[in-house]
Parts: C-alpha cells; structure tokens; sequence
C-alpha cells in the first residue's frame, strides 16, 4: 500500500497538467489499493499540498484551472472511497462501537507513548537506518559510512538543479519527511505532539507511529538521486571517448556503479534488521495438532455459540515470543476474550456461568501451555465453578530437553560478532527447585573494549544474569541473580559463560524471563539489562491438560427477562433475580440473517426485555410491528430492548452502520462508471470542462 504513493503522486500531477479523466481515473483506482494503509491518507495529502502550493505560487495564469482540478481529485478520492469513508464518519459521529470508540486523540496520544515509539533519530532518518534503541526489542545499528552516499547523492541534486521548481518541491518534501518521521526527538519534536494530539476523530491516534512516514523520505530520495545518477550519465556521456560503444560502456559503468553505491548499504541494513529483529520473531510457528482437534470438537456443535479461550492471549511453551490474541483469531468459533471474567469475577465466584449466559458463552476452553498465567490455579477455579460442566478432555504430553546440560564446546559455538551481546545457548527450560547451568555466548561491545574492559571477567569486571517473573524488571520481584561461574574463551572480547541457578519451587509453571549486563567491582552497570530469553519452569515430564466446559446457564445467542429488571441498580441484582421471576414472554425462534442482522419470534403476554448477546453498540436496532427500538446497555456489556407489544412478535434485530456502507458503496460505484465512461469517450474530453458544462 505505501507503494501506491510514487504512482498516485504521478497521476496527480499528469491530470493537474492536462485534465484527462483517464489520469483521474487512475488516480482513483490507485486510491483503493492505499487506503488499506490509512497513513496513505497522509501521505497524499502532505504531497499533493505542497505540490499545489507551489504551482499555484509560481503559475499565476493557470490557478483558476489548478484550482478546479486540484477540487475534482479531491472530490474523486472522496467519491472513489465513499464506500468506506462514509460508513467510518457516521460511525464516529453517530457513536458506534469498537474502533470507533479506541481511536480517540484523547486516548491514544501523549508525549511519553510518542517518545517510546519515536525509536528513529534525525540521523537515522537522514541515513536511511536506525541504531540500536529499547523498543520491543534491542534494534541493530544497520547502518554504516556508506549509507553517507544517499544524502549526498540527494545532496548533489539540488546543487545540479537548484533552479528547477520541482527539484526544490522534492526537497521540500524531503525535510518534511524528516521532521515527521523522527517524531518528538530534537529539532521541534514537541511540535509533532502538538499537532497529533490536536487531530480529533482518530486522525491523531494514527500518527502515534511517526516512523510510518518515511516513505515520504525515501520517494524523495529515490527522486533526487535518481536525478543526480541521470545528469552525471549525461556528463560522462558527453565527456567519454569518441566511439559510441566506448561511451554508453563509460556511462552506464558510472550509472550502475551510483546505484549499487546506493542500494548496498541500504540492502545490507536490512539484512541485518531482518536477521536480528524480524525473523527471529516472525518465523513461521507450528502450533500443536491439539488446537486442530478442539476446533474441530467445536465446529461438529449445532446452535449459534460463542466461546471462550482462557486463556486468550500470552506467549505458549511452543512459541517463545508473544502472541496476540491467540487463540481467539485461530478459533472455529466466534471468541469472547477471557478478560471479562479474569481475574474476577471468576477469582471470587461459583456461577460465574451467569455472567458468560450474558456473554452468549457456551464452551469455555481451557488450556494450559500459556507462560504468562497461573495455569494450574485457573483451571481449579473453573472446576469449582458449579455452572460448568467437562465435556471434552485432552491432554498434550511432551518430555523437554534434559535440564542438566553441560557447557557447549567451543567448536560448538557462533564465532561471529553478534550485534546483541548476549546469547543463550541452553537450557530450553529451567527446573523446578533444582540446580540449573545457563550458558551464554558474549561478545564484549566495542564501547567497553575501548574503555579497558576484555579478557578473563574478574571482580572489578563481569557479568551479572538476572531472572525475573515474564513481564517484569522490577529488582523487587527477581527471582535469582548470578554470576560467572565458569569462562571459556574463543579471543579477548568473545566467548561463553556459565551461571548456576535454582529457581524456588513455588514458581513451577512460570515463565521467567533472563537479562544480562555488563558491571564493575561495585555493581555498576556498564552496559543496560539485555534480554536473553524466556523460559519456563517446568519438571522433567510435562502433561497439558485442555478441558472444554460447558455453560449449563447458556440460553443462545438472544434470550428474554423481565422489563422491570432491566433498569436495576447492578448486574448482580440482575442476575440472582432474573432467575426467579416470570418472564411474560415466550422465545419460539431465532435466526441469523447475515452478520448484521437477525429475526427473532416471541409471543409475548406482557413487557419483557430482549437480550441480544453481541457487545453493546448504540447503532443496534430492533424493529417491531414498524417501531424502532434503541438497545439500553445491560450488565455494562450487552444489548437490551426493551418490547411493550404483546401477541406473535416478529422482531428484526439490524445494525444501522450496515446502511451507510451500502450508501458509501453506492456512491463509490456509481462514481466509477461514470469516470470510466468519461475516460472511454476520447482523448479530447476534460473533465472539468464536462463538469461546467453539467453545471450550466
């Protein structure tokens, strides 16, 4: 999507320069494909404004036209995108759920979460790389005094071309690049958060990543040195020898060499990032057959359901870095997140079946290879809980690696310089209670060799290894530290250390995650905590219990209690009386028309309420006999409407926004044809004049 950028920019300015409908059109069409990135948004319109000023500044007869046309693009990008532009501003403005509630400028945007995700400096950006910063992980520094070649490169350009008006525009765009994709770091970085935060409807929130704009840097870039690389061709051309082979062989050598000059330290950067960073944490996963079967166990169930995973996220035995939201995404059945009764109310009841009746719950999954909760603990409260019932057992049965590992050799070993300083080399688990030997591969970092410190570690300098509960680095909560115990070689700043542990017996299950740092004599740190790892406390045979549950207080999907409780004072009133009171309604069926809407029956007697099990949105409604009904939030999670009709109810249950997308959608295709119609008529046709003409 970002690559829509150079070609977009291009039919902006062919159709500003000539008018046809078929640069329009393509403008449009091109339009569809960014949007998926909203940054896209952005993007064009901080190059197309600056391309319109400075046209509009310099070509004073021609502004009335630039000004028409420069209307028609923005009127076909909002025409072309109707289809969801229309649907996301009646969102925000009507107050419908999910994201619409989340990107608010309020919430998102402060100056510490900007300044955390600000990870790229003016010289990163200028340099076209980055240098090692406390993101989620340690960065390595990718770039080196060859990336110096772009900017000058860039440089060079606008020396060439210092007169040219578009040569300058892409200067322009170059520094404004710069500015924002560094973010709130110096210079006026304090005015980037001025402006995000200011932004209202989510246009704020999205710029809380200023690193999404460099592709802003690099269309300029790629611009400037493109054209630095054409004229010194030109150049030599004219200066080479008089035969034409010896010429082109002079000229293209000298283009091809520019450009390898260029794309090699950007192409070795990327390397190393994708070596350090991405891949290690990005690399296909497999995940276990057990998940396969319990989605299959689920989807051989008949109804309407939801279910719900505890737990829903975290990071798996299998999988050693984070996961989000799994495995709610891999699910064969709609997911409700388990934070909703974790750690209470499921920590403090015995029903907590009510409260998933609420929820449109069913089946509760349990399963326990997470790292990051009490698993044994969890599934003792869901066995307590007397609204559950097992129905479905698995066990996944597995045997790790023995604990006791002995050091590696050192033919054994990476002998590479390693851009982290640290490396684990075993074990895969730690034991519980027991005595365990952690191996590390170091490397001395560069800054500290320059200060002195290589060789054998001894007391005024070495390594201290630290375990800590995963998601922690507070010095309260550590569960071990150690030092060096044993050292082995490979030269004077490389090679591996030993450590010996014991973690307590209470943290069997835990997942621990492992730092290392660099200190003197008196325990000052000469280089920050790197993280090593995570590992998990585990005894020799390991047994995963995966049990589903089901919800014997499941009503479906859409169920009825009595109107006068509808409106009480708490959701525990609601739920220990809905049970006892006569509801003057009968529930005779439902059913799922599409995503956005159901038909429900009832024969009704009296009011009742009707709960409609999907999260609370304002923009549902329900439809009886020609009335709409507005939901009222209930148990401060659900859908209720509140029905006084009595007899054989037909009830039609319809989110609204669904409306405006097939508005949005209309206008967006009606928009199309009539463009391409335009484009199809001949090369002659303009659309301006075709629009005046229509006005008059």
């Amino acid at each position: 999507n970002y690559s829509m950028l150079a070609p977009s920019f291009a039919f902006i300015v062919l159709f500003l320069r000539r008018g046809k409908p078929v640069f329009l059109l393509l403008f449009g069409i091109l339009s569809l494909f960014g949007v998926s990135q909203p940054f896209y948004i952005f993007l064009i319109v901080i190059v197309a404004g600056l391309y319109m000023m400075i046209e509009l500044y310099k070509s004073k007869d021609s502004r009335p036209s630039l000004i028409r046309r420069g209307f028609l693009l923005s009127l076909v990008f909002l025409l072309f995108n109707a289809y969801w532009l229309v649907p996301t501003i009646a969102g925000y403005l009507l107050g419908a759920g999910g994201f619409f509630q989340t990107y608010t400028s309020e919430k998102l945007i402060s100056f510490e979460a900007l300044l955390f995700l600000s990870h790229w400096k003016l010289l990163d950006v200028i340099m076209v790389g980055e240098r090692s910063y406390y993101f989620f992980w340690l960065h390595p520094q990718n770039y080196g005094p060859l990336n110096v070649t772009i900017p000058l490169l860039a440089g060079i350009s606008l020396l060439l071309f210092r007169k040219n008006r578009h040569v300058l525009f892409m200067a322009l765009i170059l520094v404004t690049g710069i500015f924002l994709t560094k973010g709130v770091h110096k210079p006026g970085g304090y005015l980037y958060y001025l402006v995000a935060k200011d932004l209202a409807y989510g246009a704020g929130a999205l710029l809380r990543n200023p690193t999404k704009f460099v592709p802003l840097v690099s269309f300029s870039y790629a611009f400037l040195i493109g054209l630095t690389i054409a004229k010194l061709y030109e150049r030599v051309k004219s200066l080479s020898a008089s035969k034409a082979w010896r010429s082109r062989a002079v000229s293209y050598g000298v283009a091809l060499g520019l450009t390898l000059l260029v794309l090699a330290p950007v192409t070795y950067g990327t390397i190393l990032d994708l070596q350090g960073y991405t891949w290690p944490r990005y690399k296909p996963t497999y995940i276990p057959e057990v998940y396969d079967e319990l989605n299959s166990w689920l989807s051989n169930q008949l109804g309407d359901f939801k279910v719900m995973w505890i737990p829903s996220g975290g990071a798996y035995i299998w999988k050693p870095y984070i996961i989000t939201a799994f495995p709610d995404f891999y699910s064969s059945r709609p997911a409700v997140s388990f934070s909703l009764v974790y750690p209470q109310p499921l920590g403090s009841t015995y029903e907590v079946g009510k409260l998933l009746k609420v929820l449109g719950v069913k089946y509760v999954i349990y399963h326990g290879d997470s790292l990051d909760y009490p698993n044994q603990e969890i599934l003792q409260q869901l066995l307590k809980q007397r609204d559950l019932k097992v129905v479905y057992e698995l066990n996944y049965s597995y045997t790790p690696e023995d604990n006791s590992k002995a050091p590696l050799p050192v033919s054994q070993l990476d002998h590479q310089f390693l851009q982290s300083p640290f490396k684990l080399l075993a074990p895969e688990f730690l034991p519980r209670g027991g005595e365990a030997e952690v191996v590390i591969q170091y490397t001395v970092p560069r800054s500290l060799v320059e200060e002195g410190f290589k060789g054998k570690f001894w007391a005024g300098f070495s390594i201290r290894l630290s375990g800590f509960p995963a998601g922690s680095t507070s010095l309260d909560e550590r569960i071990f530290w150690a030092e060096v115990y044993e050292q082995r070689m490979i030269n004077e700043t490389c090679g591996y250390a030993v450590f010996k542990v014991k973690v307590p017996y209470l943290y069997l299950g835990t997942a621990i995650n492992i730092y290392a740092n660099f200190y003197d004599g008196s325990y000052r740190p000469l280089t920050p905590p790197y993280f090593i790892a995570r590992l998990l406390v585990l005894p020799r045979e390991v047994r995963i219990p995966f049990v589903v549950f089901e919800n014997e207080e499941y009503s479906g999907p859409v169920y009825l209690c009595n109107l006068t409780l509808a409106y009480g004072s708490s959701s525990t009133d609601l739920i220990s009386v809905d049970e006892r009171v006569h509801v003057p309604a009968t529930l005779l069926s439902f059913r799922q028309v599409s995503p956005v809407e159901w038909e429900v029956v009832v024969n009704a007697s009296g009011p009742f309420v009707l709960v409609f099990t999907e999260p609370y949105d304002r923009l549902w409604r329900a439809y009886v006999n020609g009335k709409e009904v507005e939901p009222v939030k209930l148990y401060e999670l659900v859908n209720g409407f509140p029905i006084s009709e009595t007899g054989i109810l037909h009830i039609r249950i319809y989110y609204t926004l669904q409306s405006y997308y097939n508005l949005g959608l209309l206008i967006s295709g009606l928009s199309f044809t009539i463009l391409a119609f335009l484009s199809c008529l001949g090369k002659s046709v303009r659309v301006s004049d075709f629009v005046s003409k229509l006005f008059q």
